[in-house]
Parts: structure tokens; sequence; C-alpha cells
């Protein structure tokens, strides 16, 4: 009977499959339609019933599900793969829609699926508790598609093998459930029970910056450079300490000795060493000054190398340009520069 049918779909040139309002977009898929369906067909026809139902069912999807004889072949295909309930409701739909267009025969031939299956059918009531109803929103899906309240308790057809439920509802956690539903014809009740759990609040942000903040840089320390710079700028310090005190205690003795050579002419030659004592201490107190004051300025620039080196990259992500200069004189010792 099913070729047939497979017959009566397939003759004239695939015409009462392709018999529809066509709208323009109807119109353009309908060459896709077409080989998708001769496709299923030619399977159909082989008894190839696993490979045709997907292709039979895609070229009815393209068609927006407008052609009675694509949809009659399709409900055939799932009763040959028993999808038993699917199968018996699209009977169903084929058969009103068959005879809203006049046509008597698929009208018939659906009429005959319908009664054909229909005590062959397994059923399931959705027997939901009080608590459960009770739940604002809640939604019960049958693979995907919504039970509509009214139906909760009420029997109605499954496919054999396993049926899956979701129960969702807005501010719960949903929850799944496998049914399984025999070949053979009868009712399973799916007692349905326990409110669903609510969703977990979001916990409060812990103490200190939130957790997508960037984290604060480090804080920039010296690394053994740096530290080169201090010690070797302390021994700077010292020296010019030390030469400023030298250079102190030659003042008086100085003084002295030039006070006992008017116009800087000494009568005697212990006069002349005096002066010259004093002004060697002072020299010595001044080349002591001076080499501290390097010191001091060669420590202060490496701890500014050494600090530069380890700060952030300047905000535009161009490399910094660094330029250090050293100064010395009797008075001190600068650093100049840009960063």
């Amino acid at each position: 009977m099913a070729r047939g049918a497979a017959r009566s779909i397939g003759g004239g040139a695939l015409a009462l499959w392709l018999a529809m309002a066509a709208s323009p977009r109807d119109a353009a898929a309908q060459p896709a339609a077409e080989a998708v369906f001769e496709e299923g067909l030619r399977k159909f026809e082989a008894g190839q019933f696993a490979e045709a139902c997907p292709r039979l069912e895609a070229a009815v999807t393209m068609t927006n599900r407008t052609a009675v004889g694509g949809m009659l072949l399709l409900a055939q295909c799932w009763e040959k793969i028993g999808r038993l309930a699917s199968a018996w409701s699209l009977f169903r739909e084929v058969a009103a829609m068959a005879t809203q267009a006049g046509q008597e025969d698929r009208r018939q031939e659906a009429a005959d699926g319908e009664a054909r299956l229909a005590p062959r059918l397994h059923r399931i009531a959705l027997n939901v508790s009080p608590e459960l109803a009770a739940v604002p929103g809640l939604r019960i899906l049958h693979e995907g598609v919504v039970v509509p309240r009214e139906a909760w308790g009420v029997p109605f057809p499954a496919d054999p093998g396993t049926a899956r439920l979701r129960l969702e509802a807005p501010g719960r956690l949903p929850r799944e459930r496998d049914v399984p539903i025999p070949t053979t014809a009868g009712a399973t009740p799916v007692p349905l029970e326990g409110a669903l759990e609510a969703e977990a609040a979001p916990a409060p942000p812990a103490d200190g910056p939130p957790a997508d903040a960037p984290s604060p840089p480090p804080e920039s320390g010296l690394t053994g450079l740096g530290v080169a710079g201090l010690v070797v700028g302390g021994f700077g310090v010292v020296g010019m300490g030390v030469g400023v005190a030298i250079g102190v205690s030659a003042e008086t003795p100085y003084d002295e000795a030039i006070a006992q050579c008017p116009q800087l002419v000494c009568q005697t030659a212990a006069e002349q060493d005096a002066v010259d004592d004093a002004r060697g201490t002072g020299n010595l107190g001044t080349g002591v000054f001076v080499a501290g004051a390097v010191l001091t300025a060669v420590g202060g620039t490496l701890v500014v190398v050494d600090l530069v080196r380890d700060g952030a990259p300047p905000a535009s992500g161009r490399a910094s340009s660094r330029r250090l200069a050293l100064r010395t004189s009797p008075a001190g010792a600068t650093v100049t520069g840009s960063f």
C-alpha cells in the first residue's frame, strides 16, 4: 500500500507535491525542495526508510508544510520506522488539509493511516503535583514542544523509545527526565513532583577590587644596580664630607702661613714650607671633595637608571627616550636628563 502511495505521489513529475499556494519565497525554494523530495522518494521506494525520512522531512520544511502529497509520504515513512505517534498526528493533519483542498483520495488515505495507527499507540499522562503546578511560569516540554497546561493529566501519544521531558520556570533550575515508551499499545502515567530549585543567588563581591578590575602595577623596587648606586653614592657623600673637613682644617694654617709672607713673598725657607704645606692640605681636601662628588653622582645615576628601567612604559606605547648627563664641579655634582 505504501509503495502504491509513493507511486501516486511521485507520478506526474511531482505535480501534486508542488501544488501549493506559491509565494515568492516558496517559488525560490521549489528547485531545492524538489531535488530533496525526489531523493527521499527514491530512498522510500527502495525500502531505505531510515535514509528517506530525514530527506522527506527536510522537503516538507522547505515548502512550509503546504504540500499535501509530501506530508502524506512523510507520515507513511514515519510509520515504517516506528514513529507511530508522529505518523498518526501527521495523518490527521494531512486529512484536514486534503479535505480543505478537495483532494478526496489523499484525505481517504490519510484517514486510513490514522485509523490504522490509533489502536497501536502508547500514551503518556503527565500527572503534575500541586506543589509543582504552583511554580510561577512553569513550562513542561515534550521533545522540545511545550505541553499546554490543559493537557496535563490527559494521555497523549508518544513515539516508542525514550521521551525527553524538560521542566523549566523563570528563576528556577531546569530539570530533565527521560521516560521509556514501549512499542506496545497502552498508557504510562508520569508523576511529576517537587518544586524546581531556585537558581543560586550571585555571590557577594569579595573585599578588595572587583575580580575583573585590572591588578595594580607592582611597586617599583631597586634591583642590584640600584643598590650598588646607593652604596657608591653613600661613599661619595662621606668623601665629600671628609674633603670639606680637610679643607676647613687647612684654612687656618694657610692664613697664618700667608701672614708671614707679605705679598706672597716669604723671607725664609721655613715660611715657604709652611705656605706650601697649608696649600697642599687644602688641595687634598678639594681633591677628596671632588672624588666624593663624582662617586655621589655615579651612585645617583645608577639609582635613576634602575628606577627608569623598572618603571611602566609610556601610555602611548612607544619606547621612552632616556638621556642622562653627569656634571661635576668643586661645588658638587648634578645629574640632568630626560625620560
